[in-house]
């Protein structure tokens, strides 16, 4: 996997930019402070985020928004990882915030948070690092890239985060991790173990149980057979006794019906000899009351006759009433219009009342409403005020935010100038540049100081400029505003006075209007009232009507209560008649019922005689049955208590069996639970054991072979970049480097620069190789920042060798030294114009070597010239970094007094 793309916005001193990086060895070459780092930190940025470095610090200086993605492709696939922020205050503190994070494969999109980003980079890169967004990437900063200033980290750093962190990068932690836990699931088994013993133990008294419940269970059952023999024996006898006690009841049932039948008959007898001296003495009382009701028939002709008189002339007054009636109907409408007329009549005169009134009040409201429009047409202007600017307000503000926006970038541009400005005034005092810390020439930046000057002084005019604008602006927004005050009030003074007219001619209508239905309404009353008197006249004339009907009624209502009285009298007739009817039937019944009472009374002495002779044996029969009773009393208490030594037996057989049953659940539990323990006893023991001294000895020769190829590496690129046979590095346990000088092991602190840095860089290139070699990293790209910082002319010659001998697919180097254009395969320029650097286009190697196919590319390269020309885009143009020669350092040979 590969880099291949590079698009910013915003990033540190970049508007924009696109990079677009091949395989090979891309050189990303500037003057100092013209951005070359800054690409690095977005890649960074790009990959992880914030972790390395600060947004504040990174995102370009007054930018609201910036973002940054980066291209990969990996055996034809292509990922893109992007991340887009945006500048906010809160609190007066400057923070940013996400806008979007996005990753996509092959061209398929998707949305993450800052975490899950953070994982796909991890599973790409396939290494093992911490997803937390704000954690520091140590494997990218170590195996990938290197920044300038970190590179001698690596020589100070603690034995023991040195040793985590090369563990780490070799993914030796997951073997450490495994190893602990192999322990601490061993203790946990352990534990569980010790638990299941215990619980064995536990159980062991159900083995005895066991055993005996067998046993018992044997006895009960043989015991059961006997129980049942004698429980069936004992049933047969209650059978018998119960079937000869029930033919005794019966034999006694019959007998004592008889004697029951026997009372009855005698019992009969004497309510029939009762009887029929009832019905005597009745009979007797009935024919007295028979003869007394002989008169009630003559009664009852009498008063039917004189209630047909009287109905006859019921029925004249009954015609009479509706003759009235359908007059009084007529009678009654005249009074309810006369009703009627008299209320319309009172409200008609309340209608006159309101209109008059209504009619007042009118006229009030004219006079108010004339006093009101003339105090309108006296206040206010009269005319409207002359108008200051033909521009509106929206216009003049569009104007002002225009001018401040100029204001503020001629004031950000007079910032940049004066700071560009100073700092060059500050290195040209100093002499020396504060990056790569090299002897600057008065010289080479007196004409960047003469441009700074003339920049400082075009933008001090621009923003003189732009202030006067925003004055004159706001001078004009003012006069403005004022003409729009005076405006607002001469219209609000015109906008009262058509609504003063508009009321005065609105009151006025409706005062003629009041006037015109109070006239209407005195009319209505004269109307109603006429009407009221024409039928008042007319109901004076019904007064007589009122006296007759109410005689005729009299006369209707006295005739009715005679008849009343009448009806009354002849419907006691009537009751009287039907009771002589009703007590000759019943002097007629009670001859019958005492002949009936004799007949029968003399059938139930025949049959009381038959009755008396069968029941004189009850006696016998009683004493029988209580004997038969006893017989069956015994014979039951004997089935009882064998059923009861049954049942109690059944008893005994199920909860042996439920005791059986529980021992054999318990001892199949214990079985369970001693096997279970022999299984956990082997895997405790082989995880505590063989397992774990498995995994420590897999990361002990892991760690071992990784060390023994890293000594490899780092003595062959140390000996590559310092070209001296007499020097070896090499690392103990803790990888802690050392340098071999004049046979004595020097410390990395006691070493001179050059040689700090060679020793630093050998150990960042060997610790990449190491990783890449047991396929803990996918990026086959190394990432250099200012890796010659410090080496003489041959180091740099050296630095390509060794390069070449990484055999990597993909170096993207970063220095201010053109010299290392002799190892690129392309060449990216940066320059900075007026605080904004920008990208050069790629050059390629020169002809002669580019056309060399890629297995002659073995020996060393020699520095070109550096005004080198290529082939495509011709000689190249910038400041020179030296007028002499760089002259090589000279390494002492003793082991003290270094730099």
């Amino acid at each position: 996997m590969q880099l291949r793309r590079l698009r910013l916005r915003n990033i540190r001193s970049y508007e924009s930019a696109d990079l677009e990086l091949g395989p090979g060895t891309t050189l990303i070459a500037g003057d100092v402070g013209t951005g070359k780092t800054s690409l690095l930190y977005a890649v960074e940025m790009a990959l992880f985020g914030f972790a390395e470095v600060e947004a504040t610090y990174l995102v370009r200086h007054g930018a609201i928004h910036a973002e940054v993605a980066v291209t990969l492709e990996d055996e034809g696939h292509t990922y893109e990882i992007g991340r887009a922020f945006r500048r906010l205050t809160r609190r007066g503190k400057e923070t940013f915030e996400v806008e979007r994070l996005s990753y996509s494969e092959d061209g398929s999109r998707a949305a993450y948070s800052a975490t899950e980003l953070r994982q796909r980079v991890i599973d790409l890169f396939r290494f093992p690092d911490n997803p937390n967004p704000r954690a520091h990437s140590d494997l990218w900063r170590w195996a990938v890239y290197v920044p300038q200033e970190r590179m001698r980290e690596v020589l100070v750093q603690d034995p023991l985060e040195r040793l985590e962190t090369v563990r780490k990068a070799l993914g030796l932690e997951r073997y450490h991790t495994a190893a602990e836990n192999a322990k601490e699931v061993a203790a946990e088994i352990r534990q569980i173990l010790r638990i299941r013993k215990e619980e064995s133990e536990h159980l062991l008294h159900w083995v005895t149980e066991l055993s005996d419940r067998t046993a018992e269970l044997d006895r009960l059952e043989l015991r059961r057979i006997e129980v049942r023999e004698l429980e069936s024996h004992e049933r047969a006898r209650l059978a018998e006794a119960e079937v000869a006690r029930a033919a005794g009841e019966n034999a006694l049932s019959a007998l004592l019906g008889d004697v029951r039948e026997l009372e009855g008959l005698e019992r009969e007898d004497r309510r029939d000899d009762e009887g029929i001296r009832d019905a005597e003495r009745r009979l007797v009382a009935l024919r007295s009351e028979l003869e007394q009701s002989g008169t009630a028939g003559l009664r009852a002709k009498e008063l039917a006759d004189r209630i047909h008189e009287l109905e006859g002339d019921r029925g004249e007054l009954e015609r009479q009433r509706v003759g009235f009636e359908a007059e009084r109907e007529r009678v009654e409408l005249r009074a309810r219009q006369l009703a009627l007329a008299r209320a319309d009549l009172a409200t008609q005169e309340r209608r006159a009342a309101d209109a008059r009134s209504a009619a007042s009040r009118s006229q009030r409201e004219v006079l108010d409403a004339r006093t009101l429009s003339e105090r309108a047409a006296e206040e206010g202007p009269a005319r409207a005020p002359p108008e200051p600017t033909p521009r509106t307000l929206p216009a003049i503000d569009e104007a002002i935010a225009q001018a401040r926006r100029a204001e503020t970038a001629a004031t950000e541009e007079h910032l940049r100038a004066r700071t560009e400005f100073d700092e060059l005034g500050s290195l040209l005092r100093a002499g020396v540049c504060p990056r790569c810390h090299q002897t600057v020439a008065p010289r080479e930046f007196e004409i960047h100081r003469e441009e700074a000057a003339a920049r400082l002084e075009r933008a001090n005019g621009e923003l003189e400029g732009a202030r006067r604008s925003v004055v004159a602006l706001d001078q004009e927004r003012q006069s403005r505003e004022r003409y729009e005050r005076l405006l607002e009030r001469f219209r609000e003074a015109e906008k009262r006075r058509e609504l003063a007219r508009i009321q005065l001619s609105r009151t006025e209508d409706r005062a003629r209007d009041a006037e015109e239905a109070a006239r209407e309404a005195e009319a209505a009353v004269e109307r109603q009232r006429a009407e009221v008197a024409r039928l008042e006249a007319i109901a004076s004339a019904d007064s007589d009507w009122h006296a007759r009907r109410a005689s005729a009624e009299r006369r209707r209502l006295d005739l009715d209560r005679r008849l009343e009285t009448l009806r009354q009298e002849r419907e006691s007739a009537d009751v009287a008649l039907r009771r002589y009817k009703e007590l000759e039937n019943e002097v007629r019944r009670s001859v019958d019922e005492v002949a009936a009472l004799q007949e029968r009374k003399a059938a139930r002495a025949e049959r009381a005689g038959e009755l008396r002779d069968r029941a004189s044996g009850l006696a016998r029969q009683r004493e029988e049955l209580e004997r038969l009773r006893r017989a069956e009393q015994e014979a039951r208490n004997e089935h009882v208590r064998a059923t009861g030594a049954l049942v109690a037996l059944e008893r005994d057989l199920a909860h042996v069996r439920e005791r059986l049953s529980e021992a054999a659940r318990g001892s199949q539990e214990r079985a369970q639970l001693v096997a279970e323990a022999r299984d956990l006893e082997r895997k405790a023991s082989w995880l505590s054991g063989p397992y774990h001294e498995a995994l420590v000895r897999m990361e002990q020769r892991i760690l071992a072979g990784a060390q023994a190829a890293f000594q490899r590496d780092l003595a062959r690129f140390f000996r590559t970049l310092i070209d001296d046979p007499l020097l070896e590095a090499r690392v103990d346990s803790t990888f802690l480097p050392s340098v071999l000088i004049d046979n004595a092991w020097t410390p990395a602190d006691a070493l001179s620069g050059g040689e700090r840095t060679s020793l630093a860089l050998a150990f960042r290139l060997a610790l990449g190789r190491v990783v890449r070699t047991m396929g803990s990293l996918r990026l086959d790209t190394l990432i250099l920042d200012e890796p010659t910082d410090g080496f003489s002319p041959e180091q740099v010659v050296r630095m390509g060798d060794l390069l070449e001998d990484l055999g990597l697919a993909q170096v993207i180097l970063v220095s201010h030294e053109f010299e290392l254009s002799s190892v690129a395969d392309r060449v990216f320029e940066t320059h900075k114009r007026d605080g904004i650097s920008s990208l050069g286009g790629s050059r390629a190697p020169p002809p002669e070597e580019a056309e060399r196919p890629e297995p002659a590319r073995q020996g060393r390269r020699r520095p070109r010239a550096p005004g080198f020309a290529s082939a495509e885009a011709g000689p190249r143009e910038r400041p020179p970094i030296d007028t002499e020669p760089p002259r090589p350092v000279a390494r002492p040979k003793g082991r003290h007094d270094r730099s």
